[in-house]
């Protein structure tokens, strides 16, 4: 699962902080894949991060833009969709680890 250190959001900007391990990608694409969205955007996401750093790039599907942002230990993505946050969890929560509110 993919850990998230950081989460916000304004409207239908929805801002999180994921931590980077070797097996991102995958978990990545199968997300995104249950989305919908096509072979050719789930092949920006089939990579390896760690050779990546201070690289953007973003992926689309219908009204569904998302953005990343690559760093050493971190990647910051940002899901511009017109979806409640409380929505957008539930359809990540089986492939993101959220972090607890103390």
């Amino acid at each position: 699962m993919i850990g998230i250190t950081r989460l916000s959001n304004d409207g239908e900007i929805h801002y999180f902080k994921l931590v980077m391990h070797n097996e991102i990608h995958k978990e990545l694409i199968d997300f995104f894949n249950d989305l919908g969205f096509s072979s050719e955007s789930l092949d920006k996401i089939d990579m390896i991060f760690s050779e990546m750093i201070n690289e953007y790039f973003f992926i689309k599907f219908k009204n569904i833009k998302v953005h990343f942002f690559v760093e050493e230990k971190r990647i910051n993505m940002i899901i511009d969709w017109k979806i409640s946050q409380q929505e957008l969890t539930k359809k990540m929560s089986p492939y993101f680890i959220f972090p607890k509110r103390v």
